[in-house]
């Protein structure tokens, strides 16, 4: 399952996303917040390249421009009740995985998960630029199908949340008419699998900016501060400053080898205006 909003604007690889996922799994929900629904997603020529005994899901729910957070868990709660596989995976629309990394998923959940634990743990590979990258925690983002009903994405009681996370639902909040679950951290089984997060490495300056500022306003929305800054120039400098810590603290590079079959062309042929490239010449 995976979300999309405007991804021509946003600079995103989503039909490379798209092909991945249809590689890998049975079935693909795509939840989709354009709006103008787009003609080669929704058109039979897509279709008629999903491959035999596979299936693609459109869901159109609007997603607006100026967006407030709660559509995040809106979303993919919307998503979750569309999908009907044993486990569901969860990717943003920058996030890949390789054949062989997805098999040997499906392997260790197979053999090791038990069957009381409905949420599978995968480490997410956060590239950078000039090839390196950094190990983020494990994401708790592969749910047991039988369980959607009661883990859903929400909001985690007694720590820091971004609505986005797995819970195991305990309430809800009622947020700009939507009912938030409310809830605790599921237990999970942790595997040694991971997937890729590709984030700003594709994205040109102007249309980066752009969604930071539209990211810190939705921020201020429901948390109260805009965590980009107020300007474009606070937005630059933020981030900028950020990347480059993480670039700093990185101590992995990766080959090309090492990339998702999908995206592989792309990270081969970043080009100098891509963030991924040299950081846009301003690191």
């Amino acid at each position: 399952m995976t979300m999309i909003t405007d991804p021509v604007r946003r600079e995103d690889k989503w039909k490379q996303a798209i092909d991945c996922y249809l590689s890998l799994a049975d079935e693909v929900v795509v939840v989709y917040g354009n709006g103008k629904k787009d003609e080669w997603l929704l058109s039979s020529t897509y279709k008629d390249r999903v491959p035999s005994g596979k299936e693609l899901k459109v869901v159109d729910v609007p997603w607006p421009y100026e967006w407030n957070w709660i559509e995040l868990p809106r979303h993919l709660n919307i998503g979750l009740d569309e999908c009907t596989g044993d486990f569901i995976i969860r990717f943003d629309i920058d996030q890949f995985m390789s054949k062989d990394e997805f098999s040997n998923l499906k392997q260790e959940i197979e053999k090791k998960c038990p069957n009381d634990v409905n949420v599978v743990s995968i480490q997410q590979m956060n590239t950078i630029y000039k090839k390196r990258f950094h190990l983020k925690v494990d994401k708790l983002i592969i749910l047991r199908g039988s369980a959607k009903k009661k883990i859903r994405f929400g909001k985690m009681i007694g720590g820091k949340t971004d609505l986005c996370q797995l819970v195991e639902v305990q309430t809800y909040e009622k947020v700009d008419g939507y009912k938030l679950p409310v809830g605790t951290k599921p237990t999970h089984f942790r595997t040694g699998r991971h997937f890729w997060n590709y984030n700003y490495l594709f994205k040109t300056k102007g249309p980066a900016l752009e969604e930071l500022m539209r990211f810190s306003r939705a921020h201020e929305r429901y948390f109260g501060e805009h965590i980009w800054g107020t300007t474009k120039e606070q937005a630059l400098e933020r981030f900028l400053k950020m990347m480059k810590g993480r670039y700093e603290n990185a101590i992995h590079t990766y080959k090309l080898y090492d990339q998702p079959e999908h995206i592989r062309n792309e990270v081969e042929n970043l080009r100098p205006e891509q963030f991924g490239h040299s950081a846009w010449g301003l690191l």
